[in-house]
Formats: structure tokens, sequence, C-alpha cells
């Protein structure tokens, strides 16, 4: 690549703060001897700790209902050096909760699923509530200069966020990943600087980010890469396509676009919005490249950000060098990480039957 990778970059450390779905992901592999995980999780939830991982200081901005699944994520994430602090907990919040189930197919191979039901009894989880515009409105004149805002879920207080963000010279990146009305879709997309989306969660966008205009629009198609149109400098306004790099020992994909998206923000973000635009289209696809490694590096590991867990950060950035120069044969095996991770011991427990989801196999 002829751009410098964005490990280790020196100066300042550039500033994201995000919201949307940031959740307890309780992990339940396949393996009869593997124990199953709790993790801070959810889209905004991963995109911020893999970028506190590449040295970001990340700030979430969340909802969260005052109980152990919100300590949990609260101690997962500051363990990356994530903020916490507008990881607000009241009692009218609620810490969404979400089960991964790893599965291993003969003829399909490894596969996995999500439930938002507890395994137990079958009762609902705890979901996502947003931030209200009132929080948002105290909360922004606390925030640090931002280089980039991040989120994936739409409502009046992250736009509202958003908006601010973008006035303020911050790079926005929006990631639709549930249905949303489409007005507030539509206002979503008009504050912001790129778009990606998945085409089997969300279709196409391309009519919408085409009217309004964005810059960039990133569509991701699963293992056969992804497709992105750009209005960037020297962009050509038509789809260009980025194949998926090839992924070695696959062992659940969960989470890929999540890396995907904070390899892109830590190759581009770190100027805001004004050093973005002016991205040349080789730089753009080198970006690209980079955070499809991170997703293929990720394919190795259990859960959306295990790779963390068990890789130390030389023999992560060795491994997405060897990914990106097309010599991945000679990787070595992770090594494991002195801090434990954040596992079946952890305090989680269904409030309806008492029963913790980590110990249902």
């Amino acid at each position: 690549m002829r751009f410098e990778l964005p490990f280790n970059v020196p100066g300042p450390r550039p500033v994201i703060a995000g919201t949307g779905l940031i959740a307890l992901d309780v992990v339940i592999p396949n393996g009869p001897h593997s124990l199953p995980q709790l993790w801070a999780g959810g889209t905004c939830g991963n995109v911020l700790a893999v970028l506190a991982f590449l040295g970001w200081d990340a700030y979430p901005i969340a909802r969260l209902r005052d109980d152990a699944a919100s300590r949990q994520i609260t101690q997962d994430l500051s363990r990356w050096g994530v903020k916490p602090d507008f990881l607000a907990v009241n009692p009218d919040g609620s810490t969404p909760v979400i089960v991964q189930h790893i599965h291993c197919t003969p003829g399909r191979g490894t596969t996995h699923s999500f439930s938002r039901k507890c395994p137990s009894c079958g009762t609902r989880l705890p979901w996502y509530k947003p931030v209200r515009v009132s929080d948002a409105t105290a909360i922004l004149p606390k925030l640090p200069a931002l280089a980039v805002f991040f989120f994936d879920r739409t409502s009046a207080g992250a736009i509202h966020l958003a908006k601010q963000a973008a006035n303020d010279g911050a790079l926005v990146v929006f990631e639709p990943s549930a249905s949303a009305e489409e007005q507030q879709l539509r206002r979503a997309m008009q504050v912001s600087h790129v778009v990606k989306y998945s085409e089997d969660r969300m279709g196409s966008l391309e009519g919408l980010g085409r009217e309004l205009c964005v810059p960039l629009v990133i569509e991701t198609r699963g293992d056969e890469g992804l497709r992105y149109l750009s209005r960037l400098k020297g962009g050509s306004d038509a789809w260009e396509k980025s194949q998926a790099l090839p992924a070695r020992d696959v062992v659940d994909t969960a989470g890929c676009g999540d890396w995907c998206t904070a390899g892109l923000i830590a190759s581009l973000g770190r100027g805001g919005r004004d050093a973005f635009i002016g991205t040349t289209p080789a730089r753009l696809r080198e970006a690209l490249r980079f955070g499809q490694a991170l997703a293929a590096w990720n394919c190795r590991f259990e859960g959306a950000r295990g790779g963390m867990y068990q890789s130390d950060l030389p023999t992560f950035q060795e491994s997405i060098r060897r990914l990106l120069a097309g010599d991945d044969s000679r990787s070595t095996s992770p090594a494991i990480r002195a801090v434990p991770s954040n596992g079946p011991t952890a305090e989680y427990s269904c409030s309806t039957c008492g029963e913790s989801p980590a110990h249902h196999r």
C-alpha cells in the first residue's frame, strides 16, 4: 500500500463520538470445550471499541439502565480505553442484550445467529432506547472537538448530534442497520458524509444517496466484498467494486462490517470533514482495502471483537500487513493477552428466570 497504515500515528489522538446500538453480547460458542463470553457489542459499541484499539479517543453516547448488563458493558469498553463519560444510566433507560449462537453445520461450515430472547425461558431481553434531544443538547457542550461522529440508528437525538458535529467540521458516518421511517432516514442521510449499509439488511439506498448527494455511499455484500459511489475528489459517481480479501481459518463472521467501518474511519477520518472531502480515488481504494483486511482478520475469532482479547497489538498489526500484501500464509498463532477476557464469571442473568444466558449451551 502506498499510504501509511493508521497504526501508531504520531500527534494528538483523534476523537470520535457515536450513538446507536451499544449492547451486551452473550457469545455462545459451538465447541463443547469453549466457554461463553460476555462482551460489549452492538454496531456502535464495536466500531468505537475497535477505534480505541487503533489509538483513538472514543466517546459512546447511550441511554442505558443501571443494571448488571450496563456495568459489564462499561467495564469491557473501559478496558480498551473507551471513554464512559456519556454512557448514561437511569431508571428509564434500557441496556440491550443480544445472544449470539455460533453453529458448525456439515456442508455449510461455521455460521452464527442472533437472538433477543433468553435461551432459558424465552422472555424477550431488553432492547435499545435512543438518546433524546434533551440528552443530546445537554451533552453537546461537554464533548471534546470531534474528528468523526458515528451513528447507526435514526432518532431525533442522534440526528441532532450528527448535525451539530457536521456544523463543527466533523466527518459524519451513518451506518443504518435497521429499518427506519423514511423521513428520518432521509434526514439522517442528508447530514452524513458517509453512508455505509449492508445490502441484505437494507436493500439499496442508491436512489436516496444520489438524490441527497451523499459524498460516499458504501454497500457491503458479504463475501462478495463491497461497492461504492464516490463524489469525493476525482470520484466517478458510478458504482465501483472492491472484492473481499480472502479470509483464512474462518471461525465466525460476526462484526466484520464493524471492523471494516472502523478501518475506513481510522484511515480517512483523522482530519475531519474537510480533509475527507479531498480524498483521492487511490487513497479511498486503499482505505477500503484496509477496512476489508480488518474484516478478514476478524473472521478468525469467535464474536464480533474476539480477536482483541486473543491477539496482542504487534501480532495484529503484522497480520494486517500480511493480508494487505497478499501473503497471509505465514501468519503466526494469536498471542493471548495478559488481561483476561470478560468471561463466564461475569455477572448477568435474565430478570425473569434468573438464569444466565452465558450458561446455556
